[in-house]
């Protein structure tokens, strides 16, 4: 087993459309949302994302292929991280993984991630799946993680003496979860 963090994240690839598209970090992550994709595609050249949509003062048009071409650049650059990582522990043996990868957080929302993740990886790779024992506006990529942690925390981890009951936070974050 291994645990790792990848120090580059969508916070990055919104800064480098603020830097690359000269926006406002807000703008930046509003066009990443609406409009963004992790690879170029051809059609790109020729299509236009407005900044706001609503043709007001300050509005501008941007070419969605300096967008996308932005994104796939940094989203390439997470992968090669990870892959990089994977191999320095001796852990990238494609056909011993499976299960593939599950991408979690905001970012795995992106559309094409995963094609770009496969194909950087050579492995099978989706969209992370919240728990389906929580209320489903927890169940979204962004806390998965969290979600995944707490649920080791309050029952994963094996133990000799009888369990007891959470408390504090823990014990009302369980109870609402039903873990």
């Amino acid at each position: 087993m291994l645990t790792g963090v990848v120090p580059v994240g969508g916070d990055h690839i919104t800064n480098d459309l603020s830097i690359g598209l000269r926006m406002g970090r807000k703008g930046a992550e509003e066009i990443k949302r609406k409009n963004g994709r992790a690879y170029y595609k051809t059609e790109d050249r020729e299509e236009k994302v407005w900044l706001f949509g609503d043709l007001t003062i300050g509005d501008r048009e941007y070419p969605l292929a300096a967008i996308t071409q932005i994104i796939e650049a940094r989203v390439s650059e997470i992968f090669d991280i990870i892959k990089e990582q994977l191999v320095e522990a001796k852990l990238y043996v494609p056909e011993d993984i499976a299960s593939g990868v599950v991408l979690t957080g905001g970012t795995s929302r992106l559309v094409g991630i995963d094609e770009v993740a496969s194909r950087s990886l050579g492995l099978a790779a989706r969209q992370s799946e919240g728990p389906q024992d929580v209320a489903a506006a927890l169940r979204v990529p962004e806390y998965s993680t969290a979600l995944g942690l707490l649920h080791y925390a309050l029952t994963g981890q094996e133990d000799t003496q009888q369990p007891s009951k959470p408390v504090g936070i823990l014990g009302r974050l369980s109870r609402i979860l039903n873990l």
